[in-house]
């Protein structure tokens, strides 16, 4: 095994001891991001709440997402500080050797994995209003999804809405792949 530096090492102390300092209570969100959808100029981050997917045992999945707007989650992970909550718990996940579930979908330069930790640790705080939160449930045996409730300043349509079958290459398709059991 490589031996690590003075400087690393001081680092990794200084991660462990973070690890102790900061606190979590059972009532914390556990947002998880699942990808980015929308237009260059209006694109997002759409997280899942990890800490309440419900499975049933008929292979249905419900889980609640959020969109959160990709230039706040940029400003926000931009303005955090070496004293700040939010830098503190990013410095624990990743001397814990946290890895994001969204890294297991696609492969992530370390500098990606830092954002992604750093948006999932911006989506637990609840600092960005989110555009919209959507409640899916997911057939995972047909590979099919509907929606169950939407929160948004839009009027959404109908719900819950008909099943639809789970399109390729897309922010549902990451989410299916996330949160339904392996087969």
């Amino acid at each position: 095994m490589p031996r690590r530096g003075p400087a690393i090492q001081k680092a990794l102390l200084l991660g462990l001891a973070l690890c102790a300092t900061v606190g979590h209570t059972k009532d914390d969100l556990d947002w998880k991001l699942c990808g980015f959808t929308g237009t260059s100029k209006d694109n997002v981050g759409v997280f899942f709440l990890q800490s309440e997917i419900k499975r049933m045992l008929s292979g249905i999945v419900q889980v609640w997402t959020k969109a959160l707007s990709s230039t706040k989650l940029q400003k926000a992970s931009d303005a955090m500080r070496p004293n700040d909550a939010l830098f503190k718990r990013v410095v624990a996940k990743v001397a814990a050797y946290y890895q994001p579930p969204y890294g297991t979908i696609r492969t992530l330069k370390q500098s990606e994995m830092l954002d992604v930790i750093s948006y999932e640790v911006i989506a637990d705080a609840g600092t960005i209003t989110p555009q919209d939160r959507i409640l899916w449930e997911i057939n995972c045996v047909q590979a099919i999804y509907r929606t169950l409730s939407v929160i948004t300043k839009k009027q959404p349509g109908p719900l819950p809405s008909a099943w639809q079958p789970v399109p390729p290459e897309s922010t549902i398709r990451s989410l299916v792949t996330l949160t339904c059991p392996a087969t």
